[in-house]
């Protein structure tokens, strides 16, 4: 799942389902791959910068001791 974005960021095309990625990683986390998505927030196109920025900024809220499935603290 998180590959397919990162090709959507990559290659500029952007599916209708962004806003569910967006949600999923949500749900997952971008540990694994901020350092790609804030690649793309640099990017020539406009539209890419922005789509990253929207991801990075959605998940910024997020604390590490929370798990956004549950809306409770792990800790």
């Amino acid at each position: 799942m998180a590959r397919i974005f990162l090709f959507q960021l990559a290659s500029g095309c952007l599916y209708k389902e962004f806003k569910e990625y967006i949600r999923l990683f949500k749900v997952i986390g971008i540990d694994e791959y901020r350092a790609s998505i804030e690649r793309f927030s640099t990017s020539p196109k406009a539209y890419v910068r922005r789509a990253a920025g929207r991801l990075l900024d959605s998940v910024s809220f997020l604390k590490p001791d929370v798990d956004p499935r549950a809306g409770m603290r792990t800790k």
